[in-house]
């Protein structure tokens, strides 16, 4: 039975990896165009008057990326935990077999979760470990020389990048890993009530869509620096409420799986 479910996970576990992959790539090509500075000769840009850095950090940048990454690899990755069986016909063999409904989906369930926490970790460690690494935001100035109005870059000074205080961004981290393993328990719980793979995910997906929708009304109503900052500052507060609404989610499809006649 575990055998059997970790050759899925370790598939997706792939997957995941490399879109996790991707989001590390792109951050960091992304922060690094943006620790390049120019400016005409116009704004006096002189090595004395450098402002400090008050970007986000590396890690932070990644943070946002991976967060959107992690709910929609969560929604594809937990659809098929129980509605799979019922395409493949081999949900009534799995229930035949002498083990418990509640043994059945709760290995399902955490072996998902375990694949999520392991590669969404390995990534995330990866990207703090590049956080942490010196690096120098650069300023250029651009001055108009000849007749033809060309431009020559002067190196005017450099100043030290910004880092993550690792205390600082783990509890958004947490945050994030138990956002997703709660997208896994409602997608499970989501797939003990429908038919097909296709049905879980089309009301997985509206679930998104209208969360998104509320997400975008918020954003119109309040700057997203103010959001970002908000949430960094209350992801502490809400690590117990998102554990206590995971545990729900899962203890509502075990329930569902439980009683329900396939």
């Amino acid at each position: 039975m575990f055998y059997k479910e970790w050759r899925t996970v370790r598939l997706k576990c792939g997957v995941w990896l490399l879109v996790y992959t991707m989001c590390g790539l792109s951050v960091w090509f992304g922060t690094a165009r943006s620790e390049t500075v120019y400016a005409s000769s116009a704004f006096r840009v002189i090595a004395s008057n450098i402002p400090p850095d008050t970007n986000n950090t590396l890690f932070q940048n990644w943070l946002l990326v991976s967060a959107l990454a992690t709910l929609f690899i969560t929604v594809l990755g937990g659809i098929d935990l129980v509605s799979e069986e019922n395409d493949k016909g081999t949900l009534s063999f799995l229930l035949s077999r002498p083990l418990s409904r509640v043994r059945i989906y709760t290995s399902k369930v955490g072996l998902n979760v375990i694949g999520l926490v392991g590669t969404y970790g390995l990534a995330s460690l990866v990207m703090l470990g590049l956080d942490q690494m010196p690096r120098q935001i650069a300023y250029y100035r651009s001055d108009v020389v000849g007749e033809c109005f060309e431009t020559a870059e002067t190196l005017v000074g450099s100043i030290p990048a910004r880092t993550s205080n690792p205390g600082e961004v783990l509890p958004t981290l947490l945050l994030i890993t138990l956002v997703g393993a709660g997208i896994i328990c409602l997608s499970g719980l989501v797939s003990t009530l429908t038919r097909t793979t296709m049905q879980t995910l089309a009301a997985m997906m509206s679930i998104m869509l209208v969360t998104s929708l509320l997400y975008g009304a918020l954003a119109n109503q309040m700057s997203w620096s103010f959001i970002n900052f908000q949430v960094y500052q209350l992801s502490p507060l809400l690590i117990v409420p998102t554990v206590l609404l995971t545990l729900a989610l899962f203890l509502a499809g075990v329930l569902v799986f439980k009683q329900r006649e396939y």
